[in-house]
């Protein structure tokens, strides 16, 4: 079991790697089902996030993960037509994932990990702003789609039982929810070592 905690601080706006003295962003309207180009200018968002992670091994090369975002809180700060706002922020229940793993190979120094999983639709995401509205995508607790996800995971052992190199991806095929809303696809890759006392 796993209890996480994270604080994200978005407050410096970028246009590639230079630093910008502003981030203009585009609104989705979901009533007229448009786009407004630039509709205001990014200040800061502060997320706030709580997790709770449980893992069982069903058998020696079996587990099952569950991962529960039980606490998803943003503060937004932005200015629309020159008027500072501060009331657009959400806060609630986050998405659910399911994920199962498997030992598909392994050896005295080397293992190989196989995953699928999905992701359900448990989070809020039709929060409203402060203009009675559908609030931004990015900011909602859920995304309202139902989603596939595959992992791989390969470790070595340089020194077994003390010193590890591993690498890993995993890759989320998102869908449509009812706003015909799409988030696109994720690709996450990792590479680390570990090192046990």
């Amino acid at each position: 079991m796993d209890l996480s905690y994270r604080y994200v601080l978005s407050e410096n706006p970028h246009r590639g790697s230079d630093s910008t003295n502003q981030a203009l962003t585009p609104k989705i309207n979901f009533e007229t089902r448009s786009i407004q180009l630039d509709q205001h200018k990014e200040i800061r968002t502060v997320n706030k996030l709580a997790q709770f992670d449980v893992s069982y091994g069903v058998t020696e090369k079996f587990t099952l993960s569950l991962n529960i975002p039980f606490f998803n809180d943003r503060l937004h700060e932005h200015e629309e037509a020159g008027v500072f706002k501060n009331t657009d922020g959400t806060s609630g229940f986050g998405d659910i994932t399911l994920m199962a793993k498997y030992v598909l190979w392994q050896t005295t120094k080397q293992m190989v990990i196989g995953g699928v999983g999905m992701k359900f639709a448990t989070g809020e995401y039709k929060l409203k702003d402060g203009e009675g509205g559908i609030n931004e995508p990015t900011l909602m607790p859920g995304t309202g789609s139902y989603d596939a996800i595959v992992s791989g995971m390969y470790t070595y052992s340089i020194i077994p039982r003390r010193l590890n190199f591993f690498t890993s991806a995993t890759h989320r095929f998102t869908t449509e929810n009812d706003l015909d809303y799409l988030a696109g696809n994720t690709t996450l890759v990792n590479f680390g070592m570990g090192k046990v006392p």
